[in-house]
């Protein structure tokens, strides 16, 4: 009788858990927001004695130009075919 009743509050306590997390309840019934990414991973670059730089692309949500950003710390404007900055509107 002791196993059946553990079952059984188990199970309700699980099916109680997957609704109060699926149904947002938890965030004081407010949406979930949705998580915009602001930037991308592009290709890691290796170096010659083997250390890897990972590049990033971030867009400044002012100007909306595009920056290439490295994880050692350097950053540029990236640049289109034209040499122009991207992200620039043309109006």
């Amino acid at each position: 009788m002791a196993t059946l009743l553990f079952c059984v509050v188990m199970v309700a306590l699980l099916v109680a858990s997957l609704w109060f997390g699926l149904s947002g309840a938890g965030k004081h019934g407010k949406a979930a927001a949705v998580h915009t990414v602001t930037h991308d991973s592009l290709a890691p670059t290796y170096t010659y004695d083997g250390e890897v730089i990972r590049w990033y692309v971030l867009v400044d949500p002012d100007t909306s130009v595009q920056y290439l950003v490295n994880d050692r710390g350097g950053c540029c404007v990236r640049l289109d075919s034209y040499g122009r900055p991207m992200g620039v509107r043309d109006e």
